[in-house]
């Protein structure tokens, strides 16, 4: 079991680096640091095990869902957490394809 406190003080962490990685896309930032980071993310904080008995669930539901305005009718844009995945399997597609990872 996970205290309380841990636990916020893990969602917070977890919430600041979602949010990092978020405003790397919206000002333009290098896309290869970003991928990086994307890739570091999935690497390293989502292999934790039991991450989400450590975190609230309002901490990574966001990773989860479309952006905003994907329901009027605008064009598709996946949930944050697919484009971590699509940028891991680019960084490290000679691993992927020869079955290393």
């Amino acid at each position: 079991c996970v205290a309380n406190h841990e636990k916020e003080r893990a969602s917070l962490l977890f919430r600041l680096v979602v949010d990092l990685i978020a405003s790397m896309g919206m000002f333009g930032a290098d896309q290869m640091g970003r991928s990086c980071l994307c890739t570091r993310f999935i690497c390293e904080v989502l292999t934790v095990p039991l991450l989400t008995w450590k975190i609230w669930p309002s901490s990574y539901e966001h990773l989860l869902r479309n952006p905003l305005g994907n329901e009027k009718g605008g064009t598709y844009k996946a949930p944050p957490l697919v484009d971590y995945i699509h940028r891991f399997i680019n960084m490290n597609a000679n691993d992927v394809s020869n079955g290393r990872i």
